[in-house]
């Protein structure tokens, strides 16, 4: 909302709706009263148009969607495992960040306070050169630290896969790796599918609800978009193919290769084809015959 623009707001209820205003420097107030969703009007010359009646609907399609019976928000019980993998991944990069690190060993330099170490190691970034004496002189000996890469690693993936597993996830690794059978691509949507469909009966109650306050008999229908075995898909439509017809076969054919657009087109293009090989494959005329030939003197055959 614009500073300089009032706030406007309506609240619905089954019996009307009702509008407010709240001008920025003030409370809110109703700027039109209840009233019924369906008005019924009148008119007349000397009144005009009034409004003499209303009435609401049978029904108000507005259906929450309840995450379960309790309606409990998706972190409950889930909050400690993305804060541990937040900390996990926050402890990896900075293990990194101080973990790598160079470090010099200088052996027999005593006589050197924190400012020569300083210019030591600055010479060192400038020249990368070192000047030490003999074996029983002053040496100079690089060191380095590695992360604990592994350990944090594992951590994280325990807690990725815990994550995926509460929250009822489709995990995408699980079915990227190798030539995956249809079985087990659908088993990876298991979860998936069980949590959506506690969504999708609310989403129906609802849309049920607006064509019931539209006037329209009709059922929602739901297309979820899923990662396939495609060999295995279409063949499992041409196996099935005596007991279907060719509209069916061909459009599920057409869905699994991401074309199902493409069905009508197909059709023209088929129909075309028929007339064409209809037409090359027509037998020839028979010739007719001419006047005089296979009859004798008299006309006769």
């Amino acid at each position: 909302m614009a500073e300089y623009k009032p706030l406007r707001a309506t609240l619905y209820e089954l019996d009307g709706y009702t509008e407010y205003l709240k001008p920025k420097s003030d409370d809110m107030a109703i700027l039109k009263p209840k009233r019924a969703y369906k008005l019924k009007l009148r008119t007349s010359e000397a009144d005009g148009t009034e409004i003499y009646d209303g009435e609401n609907y049978p029904g108000f399609p507005i259906i929450p969607l309840k995450n379960g019976e309790q309606a409990h928000s998706e972190l409950q019980g889930r909050q400690n495992t993305i804060d541990a993998l937040d900390l996990a991944s926050s402890n990896m990069v900075n293990n990194v960040d101080e973990g790598n690190l160079i470090f010099w060993v200088l052996t027999n330099c005593g006589g050197m306070d924190e400012q020569d170490d300083t210019k030591f190691i600055e010479r060192l970034k400038t020249t990368h050169v070192a000047h030490a004496d003999g074996e029983e002189g002053a040496k100079a000996t690089p060191q380095s630290i590695e992360a604990p890469f592994q350990g944090t690693q594992a951590t994280i993936d325990m807690l990725t896969k815990k994550l995926y597993e509460d929250f009822q996830a489709f995990d995408s690794a699980a079915v990227s790796a190798g030539n995956q059978t249809a079985t087990a691509i659908k088993a990876s949507y298991v979860p998936l599918d069980l949590k959506t469909d506690k969504f999708e009966s609310c989403v129906t109650r609802c849309i049920k609800g607006i064509l019931a306050v539209a006037g329209l008999d009709d059922e929602p229908t739901y297309t979820r978009n899923q990662i396939i075995n495609k060999q295995e898909e279409s063949q499992t439509v041409l196996l099935g193919a005596e007991y279907y017809d060719d509209e069916y076969i061909t459009r599920k054919l057409l869905t699994i290769l991401g074309d199902a657009d493409q069905y009508e087109d197909l059709m023209k293009r088929k129909a075309a084809e028929e007339v064409d090989r209809t037409i090359t494959n027509q037998p020839p005329n028979e010739p007719q015959n001419q006047p005089g030939e296979g009859m004798n003197g008299n006309g006769e055959t």
